[in-house]
């Protein structure tokens, strides 16, 4: 049950978020397994959109299963490492810490309705007006809303047999074996 994973460099300098826009998105569309070496970014992130594959991020400590209705939030600078399973779809929305003040200061799960994906999408457009993206900028931002969350804490077996096991069920919870 072991599965070989891509690692993939990871920039870590500043996004071209070019002025006077405030936030860039991103599209990671994977054929292969990935895994990103934990890394920082000086921007705030947020991961979301997942489709056709697990997409699992440590970050602070935490395992994080961000499903498709959701992003994870991670404030500048939070380590953080990220894995994708093949087929997996997702996308990357970096925001300039000095544009906009943090939602939370720590990584979280935060709702991401269908209005806010298609503003976020939207912003993709290049000839938009700076004064419409500024606008959908900041509809964008206050759309941002944690989840209620109950954190489940799972301790990881210390016996490397069951490790073994768990770390093979975490990256693949639908094998059957």
């Amino acid at each position: 049950m072991t599965a070989v994973a891509e690692r993939v460099s990871v920039p870590v300098g500043p996004r071209s978020i070019d002025h006077p826009y405030s936030m860039t998105t991103v599209t990671l569309k994977l054929s292969h397994q990935r895994q990103w070496a934990p890394h920082r970014h000086p921007e705030h992130e947020l991961i979301w959109g997942n489709s056709g594959g697990m997409l699992t991020v440590v970050a602070d400590g935490i395992t994080w299963e961000v499903p498709p209705s959701a992003g994870l939030w991670l404030p500048a600078g939070a380590l953080h490492a990220v894995k994708a399973g093949p087929g997996t779809e997702f996308f990357c929305t970096y925001f300039r810490p000095e544009a906009h003040e943090a939602p939370s200061g720590v990584p979280g799960l935060f709702g991401v309705s269908a209005l806010l994906r298609e503003v976020l999408l939207h912003m993709h457009r290049r000839n938009m007006p700076d004064e419409a993206r500024s606008r959908a900028e900041r509809v964008a931002f206050d759309m941002l809303q944690p989840l209620e969350v109950a954190a489940v804490e799972v301790p990881m077996p210390t016996d490397p047999r069951a490790l073994f096991v768990a770390e093979a069920l975490v990256a693949n919870p639908a094998d059957q074996r």
